[in-house]
């Protein structure tokens, strides 16, 4: 199956940064206007940033698409870095990172890419034709024509991937069942009553944090007043139990978490994942006495650029959808 994959599947570069300000989902009628009518541009591969995209109508579910993304950035010395997306709706698809470098002479991105796929990562030497209005794949489609992705603008572009992202997001987040939501002893004990945590907004998301796929555990995001501040709300760690793990404040989407292979969860089983989540800048959360940081702004600062450029080894879990 990976080799068909390997096969058919193009590199697409993702760079985004997820902040409220810039979660405003496209409407309907925007992503209509993108479906298989991509909007092209002549580029010529000086320093700088290139976007390609396309959005295809799923064959398996009426409003649901097939997204292809790709972004890179070019310096002044031809050296290349990026990552990709290509993700059929209802599949896991692929995503990764690349680096490499323009051969001008031969017109291709010489470039190592690493990218996950089927519960696992990989590491490969790849080149790829670059044509003028368009990203080459390396392989040909059924009709015998080389295939590519047409270039697009950047307000395209963060259209497309938008789409992307809130579907992916909404396959992810529940935000209707509430049986957690209710089993939450810190809710209970400061006065939350049966009728508050009825109408309560939050944001659920189950994950195997612990690397034990016998069980998983749940994050729950609660968003009432009298849980956030200026820094952001209350994030609880719940195992499968319903017994709360952490507690941790001042805290608020985007959050992601490690991408880890099968046989790297097997070797960590047991041991729990990290959380990246925003306060005040992006925070790692490690996981030590048995249970996260509990303040969130307390955690290491990283850039979140340095979670978002590498799908292969970073899961963007939860953010805001509207």
């Amino acid at each position: 199956m990976i080799s068909q994959l390997l096969t058919v599947a193009f590199c697409c570069l993702v760079m985004y940064r997820c902040k409220e300000s810039a979660n405003t989902p496209p409407s309907n009628e925007q992503v209509e206007n993108l479906i298989d009518q991509p909007e092209t541009e002549t580029i010529f591969y000086g320093p700088g940033d290139y976007y390609f995209g396309q959005l295809q109508n799923s064959a398996l579910e009426g409003g649901k698409y097939n997204a292809e993304l790709v972004r890179f950035e070019i310096d002044s010395t031809d050296l290349v870095r990026g990552s990709f997306y290509f993700q059929p709706y209802g599949s896991d698809g692929m995503r990764g990172s690349f680096s490499g470098i323009i051969d001008r002479e031969t017109q291709q991105l010489m470039c190592k890419r690493l990218f996950y796929a089927e519960g696992e990562r990989y590491k490969e030497a790849i080149a790829y034709p670059l044509l003028e209005e368009a990203f080459g794949l390396g392989y040909t489609d059924t009709g015998g024509m080389a295939a590519s992705l047409p270039a697009v603008d950047p307000n395209t572009f963060e259209t497309i991937f938008k789409t992307f992202k809130r579907q992916e997001l909404e396959g992810r987040i529940n935000s209707t069942d509430r049986s957690r939501l209710k089993q939450l002893d810190f809710l209970l004990k400061n006065g939350f009553t049966e009728s508050d945590l009825e109408t309560i907004p939050f944001m659920e998301v189950m994950l195997n944090l612990d690397n034990d796929a016998s069980s998983m555990e749940y994050l729950i995001y609660v968003m009432d007043p009298m849980l956030c501040g200026s820094g952001g709300c209350n994030l609880f760690v719940v195992n499968s139990k319903g017994d709360t793990e952490s507690a941790i404040t001042v805290s608020r989407p985007p959050i992601y978490i490690p991408v880890l292979s099968i046989e790297e969860q097997q070797t960590l089983a047991g041991q729990w994942k990290d959380l990246y989540v925003y306060s005040d800048g992006m925070r790692r959360l490690t996981y030590n006495d048995n249970h996260y940081t509990s303040n969130a702004s307390m955690g290491e600062l990283v850039e979140e650029s340095d979670l978002s450029n590498f799908p292969e080894s970073y899961l963007l879990v939860m953010d805001y959808m509207d």
